[in-house]
């Protein structure tokens, strides 16, 4: 049984996160034991990976799909096995109408891009800070890959990243 309050703004340093993903934490020699549920917000916590392959796409091509992630998200890295383009939308619709914006060209309007990473033979991934806060209607983002290795490649995308809600 535990009590319920606050404690204002001088919150208790947290010194450890249990199994069961309890929070505990001291301040002024009184223990602290929180339940992240009581939180509020229904995201995971755990670092996950979804991978995105654009089998045999011709150099310049484009594919265009969606990616089950989750509807509210942060990216923490990207990782790419050949030179490529890839952008995150809120939209199908959103998606659709950037295809043909050119490298370096800014988006307009209520675009909907929410992430843009061109990679090259040096840079092939990256963590990404400040981390990318995403979101969409459903957990299906939608998503383009341009290729841009130079031939017809197999192009993957592997996005390491924390689900933030349902």
């Amino acid at each position: 049984m535990g009590i319920s309050g606050s404690y204002g703004s001088d919150l208790p340093e947290v010194t450890s996160i249990l199994p069961g993903a309890q929070i505990i934490g001291t301040k002024d020699d009184i223990l602290f034991r929180v339940d992240p549920s009581l939180l509020g917000g229904s995201g995971s916590s755990i670092r996950e990976d979804v991978t995105i392959t654009a089998v045999a796409l011709a150099d310049n091509a484009n594919l265009t799909g969606v990616v089950s992630i989750s509807s509210r998200y942060q990216l923490l890295q990207i990782t790419t096995n050949h030179p490529c383009r890839i952008r995150l939308y809120t939209s199908t619709t959103k998606r659709d109408a950037d295809l043909t914006r050119h490298i370096g060209t800014d988006p307009t309007g209520n675009h909907g891009l929410l992430f843009e990473f061109i990679s090259a033979p040096e840079l092939l991934s990256a963590d990404l800070s400040p981390l990318v806060d995403g979101f969409a209607d459903t957990a299906a983002i939608p998503y383009s890959i341009t290729n841009l290795s130079g031939a017809t490649q197999t192009i993957t995308v592997t996005l390491n990243h924390v689900k933030t809600g349902a």
